[in-house]
């Protein structure tokens, strides 16, 4: 732009932009509509469903009504000759409405189009064009159905795969979604460890569309340290799918089946506390450890308070601060390609605090003590009514006996 004059240079910005606004235009063959005519159609456009936004593979519904101007209704050669449907690609799609005869006009006139499981070269401009009996005297609409996001699907998923050392090993990884997913792997459960591995090649195929995408996973001259379990990882901004793990071992091997060499064990936790399940396992390939709440995986999944930390034979569940939702039953899971395996239940019971122990036994002390002094009372009570009840009866026999003995004695005088 510095060897351009002022005047050139605005010269070439307003062919820029006149460009610009041509290109992004929907390209529309067909008749010709002049720009500055008047007597043309009044074109509308509906849809059904009412949205401009659809998901990949749904089916939808446009409707073009078309009518002559107000003030052109009492001339018929101004009333609508035909409505004709362009997809985004400017080519004629559906059935073109036309009058039925000369003799026959309707003054207003409707064409629908169906389009069914949508595709991702289907979305885009869908212009409507009707005009009457006029050479050019045509009016243009648009109407934009615009691609709803769609979360990445696994479609080609990585296998299990036996190789000698110093053999070429392929992974394959598949997705299908919109925006287009990004592709990534993850080994042993690591998203870097593939990154320093001089040995790993990864290889793009975009598959000539705007929705699929597919990586190969490389690994050139198989070492020792290259085996273990591999994962591929579809992402995009509508979400992310993760595949199940393909595990890559030494041909030969003795392949084992998982087994628990040590389950979770049976806890009591107050609410509030956090409590730790364990459990390890064997197994080849390296089994895989999830946990499941009575008899439910989804019920430890959708828990926000418990946490999953694995190891390398090992796995930990951690829920922090217990609430009564969470006792129950719980196991762990071991699988692999060889088999299953799972713990025996480990129950989670409501425990006491500290403080509840010791109020428990300071009110039981207390009851002992009430019972005691209870006791001692009722005790003195009896014995003090024992002994007025024999000192009454003493009194009375001596009183009988003085009586008696006053009497005999005067009776003697």
């Amino acid at each position: 732009m510095d060897n351009f004059s002022p005047r050139e240079a605005s010269t070439y910005l307003v062919l820029l932009t006149l460009t610009g606004a041509l290109w992004n235009r929907p390209f529309v063959k067909g008749e010709k509509c002049g720009p500055n005519i008047q007597e043309k159609p009044v074109v509308e456009i509906s849809s059904s469903p009412e949205s401009n936004i659809f998901p990949i593979g749904a089916s939808i519904n446009l409707t073009c009504k078309a009518e002559p101007r107000a003030q052109d209704e009492l001339q018929l050669d101004r009333w609508v000759n035909y409505i004709r449907w362009y997809d985004p690609q400017g080519n004629e799609v559906g059935e073109k409405c036309q009058q039925p005869d000369r003799k026959k006009r309707v003054k207003k006139n409707s064409c629908p189009l169906v389009l069914k499981n949508l595709t991702v070269d289907k979305f885009g401009n869908y212009t409507c064009q009707s005009g009457n009996d006029y050479p050019n005297h045509c009016t243009r609409k648009s109407f934009n159905i615009g691609i709803q996001g769609a979360a990445p699907k696994l479609i080609g998923v990585p296998r299990n795969q036996s190789a000698d050392i110093g053999a070429n090993v392929t992974f394959n990884c598949t997705a299908i979604g919109f925006p287009k997913p990004i592709i990534s792997w993850i080994k042993n459960s690591d998203s870097s460890a593939l990154q320093s591995n001089l040995s790993v090649k990864f290889i793009n195929d975009s598959m000539d569309d705007k929705s699929i995408q597919s990586q190969l996973l490389l690994i050139v001259g198989v070492k020792m340290e290259d085996f273990g379990k591999y994962q591929c990882k579809a992402e995009s901004v509508v979400g992310k799918n993760l595949s199940l793990p393909a595990f890559l071992t030494p041909k030969g091997s003795d392949d084992q089946s998982p087994e628990i060499v040590k389950g979770p064990k049976n806890q009591s936790v107050p609410i509030g506390s956090d409590a730790i399940f364990s459990c390890t396992v064997n197994g080849l390939p390296r089994p895989t450890i999830h946990w499941i709440k009575d008899d439910a995986s989804h019920a430890v999944q959708s828990n926000t308070r418990a946490r999953v930390i694995q190891g390398n034979r090992t796995s930990q569940l951690m829920i922090t601060g217990v609430e009564m939702e969470d006792y129950g039953k719980y196991r762990c899971i071991a699988n692999n390609s060889i088999g299953r395996s799972q713990s025996e239940v480990a129950v989670l019971r409501r425990g006491r605090k500290n403080g509840e122990e010791a109020s428990t036994s300071q009110m039981t002390s207390i009851a002992v003590l009430c019972a005691s002094v209870a006791a001692f009372i009722c005790l003195i009570t009896v014995l003090v009514w024992h002994r007025l009840r024999n000192g009454g009866e003493q009194c009375n026999s001596l009183k009988s006996r003085i009586i008696k003995e006053t009497q005999t004695k005067y009776d003697y005088d």
